[in-house]
Formats: structure tokens, sequence, C-alpha cells
């Protein structure tokens, strides 16, 4: 059984950087910040004599795209977000919907990961965006948003009348306490289903229309009979996390996305496994690494894991090795690795074999675990885009599985230095 922890997780960083040289960044050498335009919600930090742009408080980095709301970060899954009143609302890419463009829009089905035009969909309302709502074509062949109940717009894109915005969706105004007292305009506030297993009220401006409870369907004479055969919380399948896709109903309502066929759960990852009953016995007999290195670069940079040492030994100040005719690249890293100490001893990383290796979530960040004296060790390294200039950024989390006790991380660089 897991016991209490004294530090359940342990975080260190470091962060290693050059002074560009020559390209884009040589015209801002020396004078900083002045007369350098950041993009907006951004202030410029002068680093090491060049301009950085870093977001104000209560924006975070969009992915390169500039500073966005906190709270729109990895709010809108297929869209762009913005605040009113406070509040995160999505613009949805044509082919989704959904209050956070989590669903493929009327008229697209999902194939693989992304939501393409189906059949039946209109040529003429292939990439006309119905934020929360359905695009049809008029009498000239033009397209238009239905919206649903609750909005309006010429996309969808806003409250309808006696609707207000609240949680990113435009419900009945009254809801969650109405100011005056009044229904605002909701034909369902009082619910006046009061039928039989037949309470659900779905109110469409001043009507409404009264729907089964969960859990039970209309049959031919129009009773709401008990459904006996459920909906599947699997049908669709929600698991859409790469190699994660086996879905697993644990009640009507409930599910857990386990690891595809072919792959097995390691560390809470999927990792491919070489079983001749799951995988193919000649992939298998072929499957071999192709390099002994994991690299990571920015533009600028360029830092490599070394799976044999076990530790960063490589720091280019430029992406190539022989980046002009008679110029090798400067390599000003020796080594550098993270340790770990505890009551019954300390150690260097390097010394201890991971059990996984290689990239987060396939974006270039170097994602390495390791085991020593009951904890678990994830590090992660890479090349940071957000600095225009090669840098190299290191970060491990120990998480401790055992008894509490007192827990150290440190870590060791060894630079080249001089000419």
């Amino acid at each position: 059984m897991r016991r209490t922890m004294f530090i359940p997780a342990l975080m260190l960083s470091t962060m290693l950087f050059l002074a560009a040289c020559g390209g884009d960044g040589e015209e801002n050498s020396g004078r900083g910040c002045k007369g350098y335009k950041c993009p907006e919600n951004s202030t410029c930090v002068e680093m090491e004599g060049y301009p950085n742009c870093i977001c104000n408080d209560g924006y975070v980095e969009d992915n390169g795209n500039g500073c966005i709301p906190e709270a729109c970060e990895d709010y809108c899954l297929h869209g762009s977000c913005s605040l009113e009143d406070g509040q995160p609302v999505c613009s949805c890419e044509a082919a989704y919907s959904g209050v956070q463009c989590n669903r493929c829009a009327d008229g697209y089905v999902e194939e693989g990961l992304i939501c393409v035009p189906g059949e039946d969909l209109p040529q003429a309302c292939i990439g006309f965006a119905c934020n929360q709502g359905a695009c049809a074509v008029d009498g000239n062949g033009q397209p238009y948003c239905v919206c649903n109940t609750g909005y309006d717009g010429d996309h969808c894109e806003e409250c309808a009348e006696h609707y207000t915005l609240k949680d990113g969706a435009c419900l009945p105004e009254g809801v969650d306490g109405d100011s005056d007292g009044d229904n605002g305009g909701d034909a369902c506030n009082p619910n006046p289903c009061t039928e039989e297993h037949r309470s659900v009220c779905v109110a469409d401006g001043d009507s409404y229309s009264c729907d089964c409870d969960e859990g039970y369907i209309e049959n031919g004479d129009g009773v709401c009979i008990k459904d006996d055969n459920p909906l599947d919380p699997c049908d669709p399948n929600p698991c859409t996390e790469r190699y994660r896709g086996e879905c697993e109903a644990e009640d009507e309502d409930t599910y857990a996305c386990n690891c595809s066929v072919g792959f097995e759960e390691e560390d809470g990852l999927c990792l491919p496994v070489c079983d001749p009953a799951q995988a193919s016995v000649a992939i298998c007999d072929l499957a071999h690494e192709s390099a002994p290195f994991m690299v990571s670069a920015n533009g600028h940079g360029a830092v490599i894991w070394n799976k044999a040492d076990r530790k960063m030994d490589v720091f280019l100040e430029h992406v190539y090795r022989n980046w002009d005719d008679g110029h090798w690249t400067h390599d000003v890293l020796y080594d550098t690795y993270f340790g770990v100490r505890t009551p019954s001893g300390s150690v260097w990383l390097d010394t201890i074999a991971p059990s996984y290796v290689g990239y987060l979530h396939e974006n270039g960040i170097i994602h390495v675990i390791q085991h020593y004296d009951g904890l678990k060790i994830d590090s992660y390294y890479y090349a940071p885009w957000q600095l225009s200039r090669p840098a190299l950024l290191m970060l491990a989390q120990v998480t401790n599985t055992g008894a509490a006790r007192e827990i150290s991380l440190f870590t060791i660089h060894n630079y080249h230095l001089g000419n």
C-alpha cells in the first residue's frame, strides 16, 4: 500500500543559454528593449543585452502565437479564445463545434483525430463555421447558420435575446440568480414538465418541450419507458490520446482509456511491445534503435542527450555542426546531469539505467524516467523555442513512492571554456 509521503514531488529546473551571434538578433545587440515592439499583452525584458517578450500577469504563452488570458489556456481545443465578462469564449474552426470546440460540427465526421466533411455536407458549407449551430444553404446557394437554442449571430457566436453567458455557454436569463426574480424569458423556469419519467424541459424561445428522463426512452405510443439498452459511454470512442485508444466502459456513465493493441502501460505511458500475440513478428524482428542519442533544437542551437552515457553532453551554439564554410560550431558543454540524495545515500543519474527515454507527447522535449531507492525521477531536457538564442532547459521531478523522508535533488554542469 502506498504510504503518506514527506515530499510527494520535488522539482528542480535549470536553464543555460548563450548570447546569440549574428542572425536576426544582431540588430538589437547592445540596446536591449529600446525600440523593440512586443506582441499585445506582453512586455519586453532585457536578457544578456537582447530583448525578450514576457507575457504580462494574467496571460500565458500560446505555443509561439502570442499571449492569451490564463483562463483561455488549453480551453478551446479547435478554435481561438477570447474573454467576455471575464469568461473564456471559443470561436471554433469550421469543422468543430461545442462550448470548447471539442466535437465535430453538424455535417462533419470524425476521421482519426480530426473532423472532415461528411458525405451529406453541402459543398457551400465546407469551411463555413457555425460555432453553436448547423450550416444550411439558401436558395441562392449561399451558406448560413441555423443556430442552436440560446445562440444568435451570423456564425452563432453570441447569445440570443433573453440568454446570457455562463461558464462559456449561453443559458437562459434567470438561471443561477436572476436579479429581477422572474423567469427571464425562460419557458422552463419553473419546470412545467411533470409527467412521470418525462421531466427534462428543453426551452425553445417562449415555448418548450418535455423529454424523457435519463435512462428512459420514448416508445411508439409516446410513453417514456426504461431503456433496457442504455447508451455505451464508449460509443463513439472518447479515447483520442495517441496509443491510448482502447475504451473500456466501467458503467453507464464512466469509462477508462487503455493502451491500444500493441502497446502496454509503463510508468503512465503507453509503450510498444514486441509480443507476437499483439504485434507482427516481422516488425518485432526488425525493430532496432536507430540513433544512440536524443536531440532538441530551437532554430538557434541544439542540445543532445547521450543514451549510452545517460546525460546531456552536447550544446551547440548553432543548429549545424558546420555552420559556414570552414567554420565549425562550438560545442560548449562537456556534460551535465542530475543527482539525487536520500538518507540511504546519493547517486548521479548518469549511473542509473533509465526505464524510458523518448519525446514528451512528440513535441521535441526529451523525457527520461529513472528509478532509485523508491523514487521515480522524471527529467526533461530541451532547447526552448521561447528564447531566440541557443539555450538548454533542464527540469526534473522526483516522486517519492516509499516512506516519508528527506530528499535532495541537484545538478552538475561541466563546460568547455576558452577558444
